[in-house]
């Protein structure tokens, strides 16, 4: 099944205008495109999914953070995204305040890595 989405810029998040149209990316492009999305993900962010999303202000960014909480909510949103099979490796750190993972996801066109910061 061949997947589409349509382009962020991968800075800004903002949406790619080539030749006057709205630019796509496709397969496994389109696959960690979403998976990218689904990291930033605030939990209660969405309106009609407030289960959906991490919750990094009481699992990374408060006085106790819970890595582990943060980390199986951060794999379980990405495997809920349409086009991966699994997380085959997700690696974080934490620097001066700074979040930065790294996951490698195996999907439907093959495997590949996303890296964040937050």
């Amino acid at each position: 099944m061949k997947r589409q989405a349509l382009k962020a810029d991968p800075v800004t998040r903002d949406l790619v205008v080539s030749g006057g149209k709205l630019a796509t990316v496709k397969n496994i492009d389109a696959v960690l495109q979403n998976c990218d999305s689904a990291m930033r993900q605030q939990l209660g962010e969405l309106q009609y999914r407030k289960t959906k999303g991490v919750d990094y202000f009481n699992n990374v960014f408060s006085g106790n953070p819970n890595y582990q909480l943060f980390k199986f909510q951060a794999i379980t949103n990405i495997e809920n995204v349409a086009g991966v099979v699994r997380v085959s490796q997700f690696d974080y750190d934490i620097i001066d305040g700074e979040l930065s993972y790294s996951a490698s996801i195996l999907t439907d066109y093959g495997t590949d890595t996303i890296n964040g910061r937050l």
